[in-house]
């Protein structure tokens, strides 16, 4: 008698199942990041474009200084910057929908053209928004990013 093998091999492959195909379980939902609140006295920063008309939107920064729609507010330069500070009796005001429209003649004396970036910093303590150009904060970058693209890296 021979015994045959691969009929054999075949008999016990018929009897095992298939594996079926299961649906990939949901991730389990992440844990939120914390989020850190800005000590006292350290600016909240963003940066923003003006629209054409000069308006700029800060919602958060206007937040952080507890200024709403409609707020009325006071624009001066100040070191070749604007300063906005909160004054009911204010010349300006924030629009409906919280946009802070900075006037010609004052941007212009700080070099800020419709359309352009800059970068605003609310110090809260002082309950004071300060719009800087962004070219600013690239002078003030430039040397760690030469360090950057240098070679350096150190840490």
């Amino acid at each position: 008698m021979t015994f045959r093998r691969p009929e054999r091999e075949q008999l016990i492959g018929a009897l095992v199942p298939v594996a079926a195909e299961r649906p990939a379980p949901d991730p389990a939902p992440a844990a939120p990041l914390p989020i850190r609140a800005a000590p006292v006295g350290i600016p909240v920063l963003a940066v923003a474009r003006l629209d054409g008309s000069g308006r700029v939107s800060a919602r958060p920064l206007l937040q952080a200084l507890g200024w709403c729609p409609g707020q009325g507010v006071d624009i001066d330069v100040r070191h070749g910057r604007l300063a906005v500070t909160a004054d009911p009796r204010g010349r300006y005001a924030l629009d409906p929908r919280g946009l802070l429209a900075l006037p010609a003649p004052l941007r212009r004396l700080c070099g800020l053209a419709a359309g352009g970036q800059v970068l605003l910093a609310a110090l809260p303590a002082h309950h004071l928004l300060v719009v800087h150009r962004a070219d600013e904060l690239a002078r003030l970058l430039h040397p760690a990013h030469q360090l950057m693209v240098g070679g350096h890296h150190g840490r």
